[in-house]
């Protein structure tokens, strides 16, 4: 699937990784920037310390969908 930067998107599946950020199933986003087949999405996800916090993960096409 092509996706746009301004794409709204959900997770389909837990995200991780050595060097990413955890993004847990089902976690909402919006596409900032695609490149080489790749999607850069900024989740907004559960603060540390409470409230919350937004981070940019890059993400395969196959781990993300459409809302």
């Amino acid at each position: 699937m092509i996706f746009n930067v301004g794409d709204k998107v959900k997770t389909k599946q837990q995200i991780s990784g050595l060097t990413k950020q955890s993004i847990s199933s089902g976690a909402e986003g919006i596409v900032v920037r695609t490149s080489m087949g790749r999607a850069d999405v900024c989740f907004t996800i559960p603060g540390v310390a409470g409230g919350t916090r937004k981070v940019e993960v890059s993400v395969a096409p196959d781990k993300i969908v459409k809302l």
